[in-house]
């Protein structure tokens, strides 16, 4: 059932790819099932779509500090964030808690 429920999300994705909130529901539904493969296909897409949200970009570092349990790999999100999105305060105060945490 699983895999019809995400089926059923991609294809409402394919249709929506601007709605931010219709990702995080989405990238919510792969956190609760834990499932990394369909978290990190999810957030690719998300981030493709909007390269300059800052809620994706921490979810999907977030996500793999807490579930994928490697912090370099979530430096590296950072970091790619950081690129994008140079100039916002949010982000840079977020990188400055993940570097001194």
């Amino acid at each position: 059932i699983v895999k019809r429920i995400i089926y059923i999300w991609d294809r409402i994705m394919n249709k929506y790819r601007y709605n931010i909130d219709l990702w995080k529901q989405y990238l919510s539904f792969c956190y609760i099932i834990e499932s990394k493969k369909h978290f990190f296909k999810v957030i690719t897409k998300a981030l493709n779509f909007n390269p300059f949200n800052i809620d994706l970009w921490l979810a999907g570092a977030l996500f793999e500090l807490e579930k994928a349990h490697n912090p370099i790999k979530a430096r590296k999100i950072f970091y790619q964030a950081l690129r994008i999105n140079n100039k916002n305060v949010e982000l840079w105060g977020s990188y400055l808690d993940f570097e001194l945490n």
